[in-house]
């Protein structure tokens, strides 16, 4: 219970008011009875525990004085609720002198004075004590207490700035958990709560960019996975954020994905745009479903050096999928192939051999070697160079073509 708090915690709380007049502290209080659907007496109780028992006569009376200033036009539903919050059943949560203050607000008595707070301030400092209440907090009972409040703010939760209490909430519950299941059995409400909220803000796209590391938190999936199939391919939502959670929550995902892939095929524009935010998946799941959009009948070229050019933001690089393209295909295609297989040393120089060490008559080999050196030229792929230089002295007049070609690129790189 609120008792169970030691004098060495509220002490701590207190500090984060230091620097707050008399008249601020009741704007606080006054804001919550005004705004916040949930204030109810626990929530009383636990603002008068932060607070200096000899600022208690005064806070009380300025917040009253701030209730008849800002009162809403419902004044008789303001009304029900203070009186609701004085007249609780745990008396003992709730001091007397804020209850006997708070009691003239219902006699319609009015001050003079006028006080001003930004709600968001007043919202933020007051969700703050209740992260520091839970940091060393042991007592299950008052945990809970406090644990609901917290579940009752997370509920309006719609701005940016909500994202970053979140992350200090995620850090604490880490923390708790790192220190045994008995140590955490208070917060698993919370924690359900707070993942339920980060799906929703991914299926909706309310997540900020300045904020994803905070999915990290998430592990599992509190909704299945129909919710995102549905997102993606009903919705036609090709969302980079919302693809990495499906295959981070469903690692198995990928063949129910790619067969809901293969139905929307006539949507040219959504299959690039699934295209392009699995890039920013890079892992070997979004490598295999850009491989088999890449070998779809249905994908035509404009597909296919998308999924190349988004292919080359991975860190994996597929030999066996790109050396027949950069053996067989026109030049654009080799661009894109050479450019992925060269980010790794050796499969650079399994494909340069490939691309220059080619066996056959003249006439058959002349017109891909001269594509070859244009490619690694455009590119600019200057580990080329004992390649370009063998081109440079290759004998016979045949070969006059591509001496020049290899000897124009060398020429352009020194």
């Amino acid at each position: 219970t609120k008792k169970d708090l030691s004098e060495q915690q509220v002490e701590k709380i207190k500090s984060l008011f230091k620097g707050y007049s008399d008249s601020e502290l009741a704007e606080i209080l006054a804001d919550n009875i005004l705004n916040t659907e949930e204030f109810d007496n626990l929530s009383l109780g636990l603002f008068s525990k932060i607070i200096d028992a000899g600022k208690h006569s005064v806070v009380a009376s300025l917040a009253t004085d701030a209730l008849n200033e800002h009162f809403s036009e419902d004044r008789e539903k303001l009304q029900g609720k203070v009186k609701k919050l004085i007249s609780a059943s745990e008396k003992d949560s709730v001091s007397e002198v804020y209850r006997n203050t708070l009691s003239l607000f219902l006699e319609d008595i009015s001050y003079e004075k006028k006080f001003y707070l930004d709600r968001d301030s007043a919202q933020a400092n007051y969700r703050l004590i209740l992260i520091s209440f839970i940091l060393d907090e042991k007592n299950k009972s008052w945990l809970n207490t406090i644990t609901q409040e917290i579940i009752k703010i997370l509920e309006g939760f719609t701005k940016q700035a909500d994202f970053v209490y979140l992350k200090l909430l995620t850090d604490i519950l880490k923390e708790k958990k790192a220190q045994g299941p008995q140590q955490f059995s208070a917060f698993e409400q919370l924690e359900n709560k707070i993942i339920v909220f980060l799906e929703n803000a991914v299926l909706t796209q309310q997540v900020p960019d300045d904020s994803i590391y905070i999915l990290d938190y998430l592990k599992a999936s509190s909704i299945g996975i129909e919710p995102y199939l549905k997102r993606i391919f009903t919705e036609n939502v090709a969302d980079k954020v919302l693809l990495k959670m499906l295959f981070k929550l469903f690692p198995e995902a990928s063949a129910v994905f790619f067969e809901e892939l293969e139905k929307k095929y006539s949507d040219m524009e959504f299959i690039h745009g699934i295209s392009r935010s699995l890039k920013e998946i890079n892992n070997t799941a979004a490598l295999e479903i850009l491989k088999k959009i890449y070998n779809s009948d249905t994908s035509n070229n404009y597909i296919k050096i998308g999924v190349l050019k988004n292919m080359r933001e991975l860190d994996l690089v597929d030999k066996e999928f790109l050396m027949p393209i950069l053996e067989k295909s026109d030049i654009i295609f080799k661009k894109e192939a050479l450019s992925i297989l060269s980010k790794d040393a050796k499969t650079k120089h399994e494909a340069l051999s490939k691309l220059f060490y080619i066996k056959g008559r003249w006439w058959k080999i002349n017109k891909m070697l001269m594509d070859n050196i244009i490619v690694v030229g455009e590119i600019g792929l200057k580990d080329a160079k004992e390649y370009l230089q063998d081109m440079a002295k290759r004998p016979f007049f045949w070969n006059k073509s591509i001496r020049r070609k290899a000897e124009e690129v060398l020429a352009r790189w020194r």
